[in-house]
């Protein structure tokens, strides 16, 4: 299965690709909103669009923002904090198997049990971005549906 997958990957990228070209452009229009810089040479397979919201041009915060995207229909999320295991419950109580404190409480670890990982950029950049959930089989329709739920949400929202 995973043989038959591959070989259609590069199909499936070059789909993504066409279907992100058009939002990117739209996107580029919008204040509250700024899509990523594609690198000189880079090619993204755009799995999912990660759009930061621009706060200084908003008339509301992030959360009611995206709630409005969700509320019209646009398959986005708004919290991508699972790009930030060391945050989470099970790494700050260390609990991967049970109470055991496996793997940090093994003989064998020769880690630094207590150590912590401060990541503010990441942390900002999770806090003021959010996800645009896309499909390589959308089709015209579903590319000027995203695209005007976008704009609408900016004109409610942009600082005049």
């Amino acid at each position: 299965i995973g043989r038959v997958q591959l070989s259609r990957l590069p199909n499936i990228v070059a789909r993504r690709q066409a279907v992100v070209a058009p939002i990117l452009e739209a996107i580029r229009q919008l204040p509250t909103l700024a899509a990523p810089e594609v690198l000189p040479g880079a090619e993204p397979s755009w799995w999912f669009l990660r759009l930061a919201f621009r706060a200084a041009n908003a008339t509301c915060d992030k959360a009611t923002f995206c709630q409005a995207l969700l509320a019209e229909g646009l398959p986005i999320n708004p919290d991508y904090s699972g790009a930030l295991p060391h945050r989470m419950q099970w790494f700050r109580e260390r609990r991967v198997f049970g109470r055991s404190g496996y793997p940090w409480s093994s003989p064998d670890y020769r880690g630094d049990r207590d150590r912590e990982f401060p990541c503010p950029n990441a942390v900002a950049t999770v806090a003021a971005t959010f996800n645009l959930h896309l499909h390589e089989n959308w089709g015209e329709a579903e590319i000027a549906d995203a695209i005007a739920i976008l704009r609408k949400v900016d004109r409610a929202f942009r600082r005049r």
